[in-house]
C-alpha cells in the first residue's frame, strides 16, 4: 500500500453563485450531459471579495441515478480587478437510502 501524506488544505473562499435552470445536452455512451449556465454571484476571500462573472458554467456527466462527474468552471473579479479563473472538478453521489422525492434525495454530495 502507498502511504503518502495527507494533503493540507487552506480555505478559499466563500461562495455565492446564482444559476439559470440546467440544460440538458442528451445521452451519450459515458451518461446524460448536462450543463448549467452561471448568471453570476459574489465570492468573499479572507481579505478580500470579488463577484463571479456571468459566462462560466457547471458541466456535468450524470453517470448513474447516484453518481456524477462535476466540472465547473468559471471567472472571478476581485475589487481591485483582478482576474482569477477557477475551475472545480468533483465527484459527486447521491445516498442510497435517500426515499424518493425527498430533499436529502435531491442533493449531490461532492468529494
Amino acid at each position: 500500500m502507498l502511504n503518502l501524506p495527507q494533503p493540507a488544505l487552506e480555505f478559499f473562499a466563500d461562495l455565492s453563485v446564482i444559476v439559470d435552470k440546467p440544460q440538458e445536452v442528451g445521452q451519450t455512451v459515458h451518461g446524460m450531459r448536462r450543463l448549467i449556465p452561471i448568471l453570476g454571484g459574489q465570492a468573499q476571500g479572507q481579505g478580500w471579495t470579488a463577484r463571479v462573472l456571468p459566462g462560466g458554467a457547471d458541466f456535468q456527466l450524470i453517470v448513474t441515478p447516484r453518481l456524477a462527474e462535476l466540472d465547473a468552471r468559471y471567472v472571478l473579479e476581485t475589487d481591485a480587478g483582478d482576474l482569477i479563473y477557477v475551475q472545480n472538478r468533483a465527484c459527486a453521489w447521491r445516498h442510497r437510502n435517500s426515499p424518493p422525492g425527498s430533499s436529502a434525495a435531491s442533493r449531490w454530495t461532492r468529494s
